[in-house]
C-alpha cells in the first residue's frame, strides 16, 4: 500500500481496530490475516482481511477521506474483479 502506508500499517500492527470500528469483538482480529493485495496489476486494495477459518467472512478495507462520486462503483469493480 503506497497512498494509504498509515493506515495500513495501522491495520497491520493493530487489526483489532477494524472490528473496533465495525463494533465486533476485538478478539475477531486473532482469526484474521491483513494484508494489501494489488488484483492483476490493476487495482490496489488498501487492505484484506483475510480468515484463517473457512466459516468467517472476509473483509476489504478501502480508506476514503475526500468525496469521490464513483467510490462504490470503484470499490466494488476490485472487489468483484
Amino acid at each position: 500500500m503506497e497512498t494509504d502506508s498509515f493506515f495500513w500499517q495501522l491495520l497491520k500492527q493493530l487489526p483489532e481496530t477494524l472490528f473496533a470500528l465495525l463494533g465486533l469483538p476485538t478478539a475477531e482480529a486473532a482469526h484474521y490475516r491483513f494484508d494489501s493485495v494489488e488484483i492483476k496489476k490493476s487495482y490496489r486494495l488498501d487492505g484484506l482481511f483475510v480468515p484463517t477459518g473457512s466459516d468467517l467472512p472476509v473483509y476489504f478495507v478501502e480508506v476514503q477521506f475526500r468525496r469521490a462520486r464513483r467510490f462504490y462503483a470503484n470499490l466494488f469493480a476490485k472487489v468483484f474483479s
